[in-house]
């Protein structure tokens, strides 16, 4: 679950806060009715200080055809004296493909308090107001590939579903509500794929009655809707998946069964993304840190496809071509057999050679912020000196200690996954995070939500 409740505080002994650099955040693609790749990605950016905060991290639509970019939903927040308000989206699917027919979700911010909203594309807010008491936003939405009416959503563990093409929505209260909506089979409408939540086990279940009843498939580790992904080959029979699991990592996990049973083939603690063809069966991409694989036999064996120059944050692959487009932060790149383009940039904040490096200690903004189930902290040291970086609450308590000890002169990252020291998963709200040298401390805020 995340919870958008932002808290706010008036402390003053704090450093102000400039806006980030701005990075993509996400990359996500379709195909139109005329074969023409459309893409889909976020920017985040923001800003903070003692008494003011804004950040944004709104989807945007890049039509290759034309080389047009435009705002496609907003998702902007602004927070200051007594007031927040905005719109957060958590996710939002095409009818058919087709560029002006979309229903999209998520959760309304005013006053400090949430409501989830579902939205079409020809109208407003779908759900009756009294859901906002299943939980604070709509987390994720699926539309049936068979049944252009048939929509599946969920609010925390309750299980939402339309037959109206998305107009009404109905939960049944004394169905099985314990289990969140990960992904809907695009081969049948009747099958999905969810994991549990209180009292169960956060295991990966699976349904083949809509929702009604499920099994379990997979007790290898914790499933959540935030950080898991199922993506599906064309065969219907083999599905992967991208897990993060503390505290092993991030997993690597293939079915050959329709998802009755899973496998790890690797654990990685850098990031991972896939991409798979939809015209093609057993082509499968992985993304590992800044690497990119293929491999042609269902996850078999892997061969290097491409290697960027920062992580990798999101790919498509466009069907039935040679086209993967892939995403860093700062990139968007269209890749084939030897040829890597970057189509779309944004501007380097600090390159190192490209300018004089700084002459002290810094603690930069992390990215994303806010963040659900990972964030990224970086920090230059100007010479090899001993430091410490530690995350914490607004009480003053120490959360987590992330480094501490010698660190060579240079720019580093670090990476906090919403764990304290126990490895328990802290509450959303806003932290503290802190670099400590021998000349002194720096300190930057942060924002968690579940």
């Amino acid at each position: 679950m995340r919870v958008l409740t932002i808290v706010f505080s008036f402390i003053l002994t704090f450093d102000a806060f400039a806006q980030v650099d701005t990075v993509f955040t996400q990359l996500r693609g379709i195909e139109d009715s005329l074969g023409n790749t459309q893409l889909y990605y976020r920017k985040h950016y923001e800003i903070v200080d003692s008494f003011y905060g804004e950040w944004d991290n709104s989807v945007y639509h890049y039509n290759l055809s034309n080389n047009v970019d435009s705002l496609f939903l907003w998702d902007h927040n602004v927070d200051y004296i007594g007031y927040s308000g905005g719109e957060y989206i958590a996710d939002y699917e095409f009818w058919d493909n087709n560029l002006g027919k979309f229903v999209y979700s998520g959760a309304h911010v005013a006053n400090f308090d949430t409501s989830p909203f579902l939205s079409r594309f020809d109208s407003g807010d779908i759900l009756p107001w009294h859901y906002a008491l299943l939980g604070p936003e709509v987390e994720n939405v699926e539309i049936s590939f068979q049944n252009d009416s048939l929509l599946y959503a969920v609010i925390l563990y309750y299980l939402l579903k339309s037959e109206d093409g998305g107009f009404s929505w109905s939960y049944d209260s004394l169905a099985t509500n314990h289990y969140t909506l990960i992904k809907l089979s695009p081969f049948n409408d009747q099958t999905l794929f969810s994991h549990g939540g209180y009292p169960l086990t956060h295991n990966l279940y699976k349904s083949t009655d809509g929702g009604i009843t499920y099994h379990l498939v997979d007790t290898s580790q914790t499933w959540y809707s935030y950080r898991s992904k199922i993506y599906f080959d064309p065969d219907s029979l083999h599905l992967y998946a991208v897990n993060f699991s503390y505290p092993s990592g991030y997993n690597l996990l293939v079915s050959d069964d329709a998802g009755e049973s899973w496998n790890i083939l690797s654990t990685h603690t850098a990031s991972l993304n896939l991409a798979v063809d939809n015209q093609q069966s057993g082509l499968l991409y992985l993304s590992v840190g800044s690497q990119i694989k293929v491999s042609s036999d269902y996850s078999a064996t892997f061969s290097d496809f491409a290697t960027l120059n920062r992580p990798v944050i999101g790919m498509y692959k466009k069907p039935g071509t040679d086209l993967l487009y892939a995403a860093t932060e700062k990139d968007i790149y269209e890749i084939s057999a030897g040829s890597i383009t970057s189509i779309k940039s944004l501007p380097v904040a600090i390159e190192p050679g490209s300018q004089p490096m700084p002459e002290d200690f810094v603690l930069y903004q992390n990215y994303p912020n806010p963040f659900n189930s990972g964030t990224t902290i970086e920090f230059y040291v100007p010479q090899t000196s001993e430091i410490k970086i530690e995350v914490y609450n607004l009480l003053g308590q120490k959360v987590r200690t992330l480094w501490e000890g010698l660190q060579l002169a240079g720019q580093h990252q670090l990476r906090w996954d919403g764990r304290d020291e126990t490895g328990r998963e802290v509450a959303s709200g806003v932290y503290i995070y802190q670099l400590k040298t021998d000349g002194g401390q720096q300190n930057k805020k942060l924002i968690l939500i579940r």
